[in-house]
């Protein structure tokens, strides 16, 4: 089932890149989207103790959903440094809105360890509730950093 819904998201993220589509994005989906992410986190602590793999499969789900729930969306402007803290970026990350009450931060993170270095892309999901914007999850995977 994962593999199915990794395949899928993936695809829909590529194409939309490819074809420089703006997605429209409903609430109904949006919706979904949240409770995917939401049963994806529940699974993260039995994966990390069960899994070698880092990240965890259901991390890299959750970043690829994310990823492609941004796809097309707008940039939010303006965000000055505790405003980028908030949402856990650095200068060089974005925020998306994808509708009224949900933002996407995403940024590369580049990682040294006794593998050596490599690249994860961070996706985090926020939503916006008592005028303010609240951690849903988030997700990350490897990339091969764009020079």
């Amino acid at each position: 089932m994962k593999a199915g819904l990794t395949i899928a998201f993936a695809f829909v993220f590529v194409t939309a890149q490819e074809a420089k589509l703006k997605p429209w994005v409903s609430e109904r989906m949006v919706d979904a989207v949240l409770n995917e992410v939401r049963r994806l986190e529940s699974l993260v602590p039995e994966e990390e103790r069960a899994f070698r793999e880092r990240p965890c499969p259901s991390r890299q789900l959750i970043c690829m959903v994310l990823v492609g729930l941004s796809a097309g969306s707008p940039e939010v402007p303006g965000l000055d440094e505790d405003g980028r803290k908030s949402y856990s970026i650095d200068r060089h990350g974005k925020v998306f809105q994808v509708v009224s009450n949900v933002r996407v931060s995403a940024r590369n993170q580049w990682t040294q360890d006794k593998s050596g270095g490599y690249c994860l892309q961070q996706a985090r999901l926020f939503v916006l509730r008592d005028g303010r914007w609240n951690p849903e999850g988030w997700g990350e995977m490897p990339v091969e950093e764009k020079k």
